[in-house]
């Protein structure tokens, strides 16, 4: 049986020794070794304390037991959190799923506190992890599935995506990010048949576009001065303000019009990037 060795404050997960180390369990010199053994009619095998060179050993409650794991993290006093894999090619559950254990390094037992399965029961993997976000919820990497999802508090999954075909992951993680192209927003505008005009606002990769103000550019085309001498006039020249709505924001503009130009505003109501004038197409 293969079973690391303990290290105080360290928690260490050979995955295909199928062992977990507890971490932060004090005094040091105790401490807790959660083994999996195809030779173990129970398939796990706990090691605590260790005290004065002499070790006990345990059955684990319903559901502890982890085959071929990843992302072992310290959830809790004495809780684990592990990505169960359940697999090494060969499945040993028809799943992979994520499970926090709670071990008592005192009575030398473990239980299963939570556990989480995708609900279509997505085929196991290798690769995974999970990540706590602040909210309580749950976020999951699926590895070579190619999948990463979300669970609230209850464990109710509450976003699921992909990533294209031929492609995997190692682990997923979700975090605030703040976008701030070096680009400029795009502008693109066509002319409908009662003569008003779709202006169609873009700025990729930009997180703080709030809002999104449409002036009418006309007479701004082969004028490169336009731009300086007339930036402090847009109030005269705004046609049309709407909040920001997704990556393309549709602009429906009742006027017509040779020339737009968009200008992206933050919540606070200032001015952090412009397109070139656009013209209009019949």
């Amino acid at each position: 049986m293969a079973i690391a060795t303990v290290i105080p404050l360290l928690l260490t997960s050979p995955a295909h020794a199928n062992t977990e180390e507890d971490i932060a369990v004090q005094p040091p010199e105790i401490s807790v070794v959660l083994a999996n053994n195809e030779q173990l009619a129970n398939g796990l095998l706990f090691v605590a304390p260790k005290v004065a060179g002499i070790s006990g050993g345990t059955s684990p409650g319903p559901g502890v037991r982890f085959w071929y794991q990843h992302n072992p993290v310290v959830a809790g006093k004495n809780i684990i959190r592990i990505f169960d894999n359940e697999s090494n090619g060969t499945p040993v559950l028809p799943y992979s799923r994520i499970i926090w254990i709670k071990v008592d390094p005192l009575t030398r037992t473990a239980a299963l506190v939570r556990s989480i399965q995708h609900p279509e029961g997505l085929p196991p993997a290798p690769q995974g992890g999970a990540q706590a976000l602040d909210n309580g919820d749950t976020l999951v990497g699926w590895g070579s599935v190619g999948r990463f999802s979300e669970f609230d508090v209850g464990g109710h999954l509450i976003f699921d995506a992909a990533v294209p075909s031929g492609y995997d992951t190692y682990r997923a993680y979700r975090f605030v990010w703040h976008g701030d192209p070096r680009t400029k927003p795009t502008a693109t505008a066509q002319r409908e048949a009662d003569g008003s005009t779709i202006v169609h606002a873009i700025w990729s990769g930009a997180t703080e576009v709030f809002r999104w103000d449409v002036l009418d550019a006309s007479g701004e085309e082969g004028n490169p001065d336009w731009h300086d001498a007339e930036r402090g006039h847009d109030d005269r020249r705004r046609i049309a303000s709407v909040t920001w709505n997704g990556l393309d924001t549709i602009i429906p503009v009742g006027k017509y019009l040779t020339s737009v130009r968009v200008v992206a505003m933050d919540r606070a109501g200032r001015e952090i990037g412009r397109s070139d004038p656009t013209a209009v197409s019949p």
